[in-house]
């Protein structure tokens, strides 16, 4: 019985090596297709390619994202690394003012021509409840920005287990300091 085990174990082991050395690469198993007239018209790459001036160095700006999810009342509260307390997130809001942070909104990277140092974009994701409770007073007083990523599921007329309503989500975006983007 263990020799039969053994063997019916080796050729399983062996199935795939087996296998691989009897396919002869250069075989396909799917037929070429035939030319048709579109085929025939797509552009091809050319050897000549418009050159490009190399002595300039492209520069990428250096932008930060800082990313949070569920804000609680207080420190004793956080029980896992997504949420973060309101005195830790003030406390992040101020330092972020205090040495020179500007923060934008994504939206904002379509009509800025550079961005410039100590540039940040802050986002929330889930569209919790507490984002409007919390957050959005903090952007006030700060002067910063914020997306909040909503599980657009989840967002109702009527409050609904923990999550941000439409209203909410109206009135921060009208602020202009506050984009809703969309989570999932």
């Amino acid at each position: 019985m263990k020799k039969i085990f053994f063997f019916v174990a080796f050729i399983f082991a062996m199935m795939p090596a087996i296998l691989f050395t009897a396919c002869d690469p250069d075989d396909s198993i799917m037929p070429e297709p035939e030319p048709t007239p579109e085929t025939d018209t797509i552009p091809q790459p050319t050897d000549t390619l418009p050159q490009q001036d190399t002595a300039k160095p492209v520069v990428v700006p250096k932008m930060y994202n800082l990313t949070y999810h569920k804000v609680v009342a207080a420190d004793s509260l956080v029980k896992y690394t997504t949420q973060v307390s309101v005195q830790k997130l003030e406390s992040d809001f101020k330092w972020l003012t205090d040495n020179g942070y500007t923060a934008i909104l994504p939206r904002d990277l379509l009509t800025i021509d550079t961005v410039k140092p100590k540039t940040v974009i802050i986002t929330f994701d889930d569209g919790y409840y507490d984002n409007y409770l919390y957050m959005y007073p903090l952007l006030e007083k700060y002067g910063l920005k914020a997306e909040i990523n909503v599980i657009v599921e989840w967002i109702t007329e009527e409050r609904k287990n923990g999550w941000l309503t439409w209203d909410e989500c109206r009135e921060m975006s009208q602020s202009g300091l506050v984009e809703i983007g969309s989570h999932s």
